[in-house]
């Protein structure tokens, strides 16, 4: 901001304090979800024993960040698409996969892990629901 007046820096850095308040805003948000996220969770699993409990809270709060910033990443993945367009040198040009696609596929693959973990921590006698019949339906 060498030669710039006095009131085009103000300016400048007025438009960087309001840009830093969308972010924040944004990130409050997030912090939202995610603490819901969390919330709902934690009531799912709420009939762990509490030692399995405790071992469980913090697959729950990773889970919690996963949830939100996998539905983040379906945004992006819906507006951008999976594939980006990439120029190497002068004249390679092509396509691969977008960096929202590959950090989607590799997080939903441990999201599903720790939802699994967090399953197999449930007592089997929990819930269990009655047999109505429906997987035997047909089988006479």
């Amino acid at each position: 901001m060498g030669g710039a007046s006095k009131n085009t820096q103000l300016i400048y850095v007025r438009g960087v304090v309001k840009e830093m308040m969308k972010v924040a805003k944004k990130d409050d948000n997030r912090e939202t979800l995610i603490e819901n996220e969390r919330q709902r969770l934690l009531k799912l699993f709420e009939k762990l024993p509490k030692n399995r409990l405790e071992l469980a809270k913090g697959l729950i709060e990773n889970a919690a960040f996963m949830s939100v910033t996998l539905q983040d990443l379906i945004k992006a993945i819906n507006d951008e698409g999976v594939k980006e367009k990439y120029k190497n040198g002068k004249n390679q040009y092509g396509y691969k996969d977008s960096v929202e696609s590959k950090a989607y596929d590799k997080m939903i693959k441990n999201y599903n892990s720790i939802i699994k973990q967090l399953n197999d921590m449930m007592p089997k006698d929990i819930d269990t629901p009655q047999d109505d019949g429906f997987e035997s339906f047909g089988d006479d």
